[in-house]
């Protein structure tokens, strides 16, 4: 469990449910080549899935939509010992993607532009979304406690609600409704932003 950072707390726990799965490894990709892809794919898909509840939520909720405040996509991936830009580059050698790299680097700040992997990312991740949501369903003891481990994934363990309290129908506003239905729903519908 990483301390004081709840979030990729739960993260971290998430990709553990996909390893019991059998789904953090591609060994059956390799005579593809793609055996490094997938799990990548994979993580991408596992992070749009969390942050997806700060969508369902909406903007004005409490929660506030998009939730500016999460850390940097890198330090989830990083959090699994992933390099997400090697997926990106594996992705444009492989001819995944068509582009010239060059032209995706910035000076300044010597990073690629994300606007090529949001591309290909949301054209490739969402396909992994069912049998990751199973593998967290089945880990988390089914959809609604997978509901109760996403509403505590905001806040460090010793302000947990009670599970009886979360599964309260809620406030208006508050997000509870729109992400319990989130998760009711397979946890589809999100989207890169």
């Amino acid at each position: 469990m990483i301390v004081g950072d709840p979030e990729l707390a739960w993260y971290r726990e998430a990709w553990g449910a996909l390893e019991e799965a059998g789904l953090a490894g591609a060994a059956e990709f390799a005579p593809l080549g793609l055996d490094r892809t997938m799990p990548r794919l994979r993580a991408l898909c596992l992070l749009a899935m969390y942050l997806g509840i700060y969508q369902a939520a909406g903007e004005e909720s409490a929660l506030g939509g998009y939730f500016p405040g999460h850390p940097p996509r890198d330090r989830y991936f990083e959090s699994l010992g992933l390099d997400i830009w090697e997926l990106w580059e594996m992705a444009r050698t492989t001819g995944m993607i068509e582009t010239d790299a060059e032209v995706y680097w910035e000076e300044e700040d010597d990073d690629i532009d994300d606007g090529m992997l949001y591309e290909f990312a949301a054209d490739h991740v969402p396909g992994e979304t069912g049998a990751i949501f199973e593998a967290l369903a089945t880990h988390f003891g089914g959809a609604t406690a997978l509901f109760v481990s996403l509403w505590r994934s905001r806040t460090p363990p010793d302000e947990h609600e009670p599970a009886e309290d979360i599964l309260d129908p809620g406030r208006p506003g508050d997000g509870k409704r729109e992400i319990r239905a989130y998760v009711k729903e397979g946890m589809r519908g999100w989207r890169f932003f």
